[in-house]
C-alpha cells in the first residue's frame, strides 16, 4: 500500500466500514463506524457532478456532522488507544537522521513515539470551504487533477 493516489483512497473509503466493523470495543466501535459513514457521505456529496442548492445545503450539514464526529472521535476514542509508529517508520526516521548528519550504515531503532490524531491541519480546515467553493466555481471535477472516465 505504498504510493497511493487519491482514487485509491476513495476506493479504500468505500469499503472501510465492513472492514473496521467490530475492530474496537463499544462504544468506540460505533463511534468509528459513525465517523466513517459521515466521511463517506461527505465525500459522496462533494464529488457529485451535478450540484444544486439543496445538495450544497446537505453538504454544509454533512460537513458539520463530520466535524462533530471527528472531534468526538479525537476526544473519546483517541484518548483510550495509544497509537505508536511502526518499526519500519522508526527505522526510516533513524536512517533519515543518519543521512542528515552524514553518517552511513543502518540506524538503530530508538523506540516508537506515540502518535496523536491532529485535527489542526490545513486539509481539515478547508473542508468547511467546499460548499462555497463549489457554489462559486462549480463541481469539483472541474478543478480536480483526477482523470475522469465516463
Amino acid at each position: 500500500m505504498k504510493q497511493l493516489a487519491a482514487c485509491d483512497f476513495e476506493d479504500l473509503l468505500q469499503c472501510s466500514i465492513p472492514a473496521f466493523e467490530g475492530l474496537l470495543v463499544e462504544p468506540h466501535n460505533q463511534l468509528l463506524l459513525d465517523l466513517l459513514f459521515s466521511l463517506s457521505c461527505w465525500h459522496a456529496l462533494a464529488k457529485l457532478h451535478l450540484q444544486t442548492m439543496s445538495i450544497i445545503k446537505f453538504l454544509q450539514k454533512s460537513t458539520q456532522a463530520l466535524g462533530y464526529y471527528l472531534q468526538r472521535f479525537a476526544r473519546t476514542t483517541c484518548t483510550v488507544y495509544d497509537a505508536c509508529e511502526l518499526a519500519q517508520e522508526v527505522e526510516a526516521w533513524g536512517c533519515q537522521k543518519l543521512k542528515d548528519v552524514g553518517g552511513k550504515g543502518k540506524a538503530r531503532a530508538g523506540g516508537s513515539q506515540v502518535q496523536k490524531l491532529n485535527l489542526y491541519t490545513y486539509k481539515l480546515h478547508l473542508l468547511g470551504d467546499y460548499p462555497s467553493v463549489i457554489q462559486q466555481y462549480g463541481t469539483s471535477d472541474r478543478f480536480s487533477t483526477q482523470v475522469m472516465s465516463y
